[in-house]
């Protein structure tokens, strides 16, 4: 069986960098707990396609590939 590709949330805490944004802000931003947020940022969750385009307008606007990329 083939193994999921890992998700590389680099750009995308570049970008909340740039922004200022905190994990714990951009959580509650999307109304999800902190530790939740934090566990998908690390890989052991799946953001939903949903999630990922709520925090692509929240730190405004692009493409999926501007924030999220497969390593």
């Amino acid at each position: 069986m083939a193994q999921k590709p890992q998700l590389d949330t680099s750009r995308l805490r570049g970008k909340m960098s740039e922004k200022r944004i905190t994990q714990a802000e951009m959580a509650h931003k999307l109304g999800m707990d902190a530790s939740t947020f934090y566990r998908k940022m690390t890989g052991k969750s799946d953001f939903s396609v949903l999630e990922a385009i709520s925090i692509i307008r929240i730190l405004g606007g692009g493409s999926l590939d501007d924030y999220f990329f497969i390593s």
